[in-house]
């Protein structure tokens, strides 16, 4: 039987660190892989990675809107744009872009997905700061 960690892969450990004497980087595999991954991809701004301009999320762009039922969509498409483009080890059963209603100007992204190699299903709750700290929006 195969590995789980054979499809998902390993890769640096993020926010990158490093072993003792920095000497080694951590490594992540598993499902700790994939949700370190969808929070790069997330935080990630378009044309940030010199090489592959289209990898990451335009959620960035939209720190200065009015916070819309129309806005709520536009980043939910940008968000799911990227993970099929960019995040193919696992499948997405829902992604949903909300407002939190005890919060002015915060975005809940709720990101669920299922790893096909063991049927395992994972959500991913995302904050994400549309105001800045004085709740202006």
């Amino acid at each position: 039987m195969q590995d789980p960690g054979d499809f998902i892969g390993t890769g640096w450990s993020f926010p990158p660190a490093f072993g003792p004497q920095g000497a080694m980087v951590e490594m992540t595999s598993g499902e700790q892989e994939i949700y370190q991954s969808l929070e790069v991809l997330i935080n990630t701004l378009l044309g940030e990675r010199v090489l592959v301009q289209d990898f990451g999320c335009a959620v960035q762009n939209y720190v200065f809107e009015a916070l819309t039922d129309t806005l709520l969509n536009e980043i939910r498409g940008n968000i799911k744009r990227a993970l099929v483009l960019y995040e193919s080890r696992v499948d997405f059963t829902q992604i949903q872009v909300t407002q939190d209603p005890d919060e002015l100007g915060k975005v809940i992204i709720s990101i669920e997905y299922t790893m096909p190699d063991s049927n395992s299903r994972y959500n991913l709750v995302y904050p994400y700061y549309l105001a800045e700290a004085d709740n202006s929006v």
